[in-house]
């Protein structure tokens, strides 16, 4: 990309630095087990309390560019050691967390990231999906209803919600939950299904079938079930 070309060479011209450059270069080289091994060493033997953190988690792009996924996690938790206060630091390291299923770095990271920016709807939403994960509904909904509130239009938030809820058997909740998620968003099928399954649970086939008809009707790929 010509575009992405010229910007590495203005940030040569105005920093020259040679591991900062290094790391320019890796992005216009293809993926290689050489030019991975480059990008290793250069991470394992960064002094990061030296870096600035927006050159630590360039190297973390680097390192999932190229699917190292294992040595990212180390680096970035050598990252965040050095900068706790970091949002995108702790933000990053926590999706890598959990994306390797490792639902308890995941919480800790999200953690620490609300806490550093506690306006930030995307983090309370994920630290709830974390939790959500590792079974603590209660916890779980209090993180979905905040990111709510900081971001009532989310339907994605609401879902999540109404997730966590329907793990609790708030079937009232969950009715009302999916109702305003799918008024945010008519067109997500699992919503729909969601709501379905929720009616079910009430013992309203009627309106169970109906929305699992329009689940359907948006997925046709949607399996038709009912949740136990």
């Amino acid at each position: 990309d010509l575009s992405w070309k010229r910007l590495i060479a203005i940030a040569r011209g105005i920093d020259p630095d040679p591991m900062r450059n290094r790391l320019r270069s890796s992005r216009e080289q293809p993926i290689t087990p050489e030019t991975k091994a480059d990008l290793r060493s250069l991470a394992q033997s960064m002094d990061v309390d030296r870096q600035h953190p927006s050159t630590l988690l360039s190297v973390s792009f680097s390192l999932s560019r190229t699917k190292q996924r294992e040595v990212n996690v180390r680096f970035l938790r050598r990252a965040q050691a050095a900068f706790p206060d970091d949002f995108w630091l702790n933000f990053v390291l926590a999706e890598n967390c959990r994306t390797g299923e490792d639902h308890a770095g995941a919480v800790r990271f999200w953690t620490a990231a609300v806490a550093v920016r506690p306006s930030s709807s995307a983090a309370h939403n994920n630290l709830g999906k974390s939790l959500l994960n590792q079974n603590e509904l209660g916890e779980a909904i209090a993180c979905f209803r905040k990111a709510i509130k900081l971001d009532p239009e989310a339907a994605l938030f609401r879902f999540n919600l109404a997730t966590a809820l329907y793990g609790k058997g708030n079937w009232e909740q969950v009715i009302s939950t999916c109702k305003t998620a799918i008024e945010l968003d008519p067109k997500n099928a699992a919503t729909h299904r969601m709501l379905g399954n929720a009616y079910h649970r009430q013992g309203d086939l009627d309106e169970a079938i109906a929305w699992l008809d329009k689940s359907l009707e948006l997925d046709a790929t949607s399996a038709l079930t009912i949740r136990d």
